[in-house]
């Protein structure tokens, strides 16, 4: 998955979990969280150890990782934790990273990550070549678009509020 596509998916993970339950999230922390287990592995797989594990899925996709992070929210629940572990897990859901079990269950199948090297700059042809990539930016698009629309942060200066002071359901915090 793309970027719209983990915002928009931890986004709707959070609404739900507000209707369901008493919860509330700062919307801010669960857009960061839904990104975070890219911002995190690609750094390190294609920055730091670049020409070795070369993989932008290490620690930060598997559920230890998820268990660690949910485990976080639930021991020091505030806005930080709370939204970083609906982000966060639902990354790794949108990932489908049960589908890569070495990695999903790490360590149980070994220390070792498996190395499955991918060009960052083949980023760009799979957003444009590959159908469900797409379907999933379009319509991460368009939800991002009905939460803003929805939030009112296109006027009176909420878009700015949003990013300086966070929101909930509920309006700005």
């Amino acid at each position: 998955m793309f970027p719209l596509a983990h915002f928009a998916g931890a986004l709707v993970a959070a609404l739900v979990l507000e209707r369901l339950t008493n919860v509330r999230f700062d919307y801010r922390w669960v857009i960061v969280g839904g990104m975070l287990p890219d911002l995190v592995d690609k750094l390190i797989g294609h920055g730091i150890f670049h020409g070795t594990v070369d993989d932008g899925r290490l620690m930060c996709h598997t559920m230890l990782a998820v268990v660690l992070m949910v485990a976080a929210a639930r021991y020091r629940p505030n806005w930080v934790t709370k939204g970083l572990a609906v982000g966060f897990s639902m990354h790794v859901v949108l990932d489908f990273m049960w589908n890569d079990p070495k990695c999903f269950f790490w360590p149980l199948y070994g220390l070792d990550f498996p190395i499955s090297p991918s060009d960052p700059s083949m980023w760009i042809e799979t957003l444009l070549t590959d159908p469900v990539v797409m379907t999933g930016e379009l319509v991460g698009g368009a939800v991002l678009l009905a939460f803003a629309v929805k939030l009112d942060l296109f006027r009176n200066g909420n878009l700015k509020r949003f990013f300086t002071r966070g929101w909930t359901a509920d309006g700005p915090l």
